[in-house]
């Protein structure tokens, strides 16, 4: 990424496709609504905050419905502290206090917990991590994710990572066939 500064006052317009290398992703919380601006650089995955304004709320609520992707906000101990709306709903998750707190490997199979801990070590250093697994919803639906797994930057959200979990069950499926 080139040295020159974000506008925050800069109206996103639109989520990049899932298999695009740039992307943004929108988190809401009781303060307001934050925004992720993620990219590949030389094969590492990066994140960058992004400040939106209230005037923007609306867009923002739009792009976050739209997202395609589960997001997570994690701790630098892996434990799960937010997951967008959409996430839920791909995971099957209906009240987010049931997960939250929980690390967020003990709820994928475990045979990929080192996996995904390898990944938020990863992320701890300030490097990006992508895999693809199989994983259950919470009610039990069997799912395929490409899941990107990147420290975000910024003091404000120093210590976190995000994780963004793809469904990619149909590919897959296509795939298999």
């Amino acid at each position: 990424m080139n040295s020159k500064a974000h506008n925050p006052k800069t109206k996103p317009t639109a989520i990049e496709s899932a298999s695009s290398k740039v992307g943004l992703l929108l988190c809401a919380n009781d303060t307001g609504i934050t925004a992720f601006r993620w990219w590949l650089e030389a094969g590492v995955a990066k994140i960058e905050l992004l400040m939106i304004d209230a005037m923007d709320e609306g867009v923002a609520a739009v792009m976050m419905r739209q997202s395609p992707e589960c997001v997570k906000l994690l701790d630098s101990t892996g434990e799960l502290r937010f997951m967008n709306e959409n996430g839920m709903t791909l995971m099957e998750i209906d009240d987010f206090k049931r997960v939250e707190g929980q690390l967020w490997w003990n709820l994928w199979p475990e045979s990929l917990k080192t996996v995904l801990q390898d990944a938020v070590s990863i992320a701890n250093r300030g490097m990006g991590a992508m895999f693809e697994a199989a994983c259950p919803t919470a009610k039990g639906t069997p799912k395929h994710w490409r899941v990107r797994v990147m420290a975000i930057r910024g003091e404000a959200m120093r210590g976190k990572i995000m994780a963004s979990s793809l469904d990619i069950s149909s590919e897959v499926a296509t795939r298999a066939q």
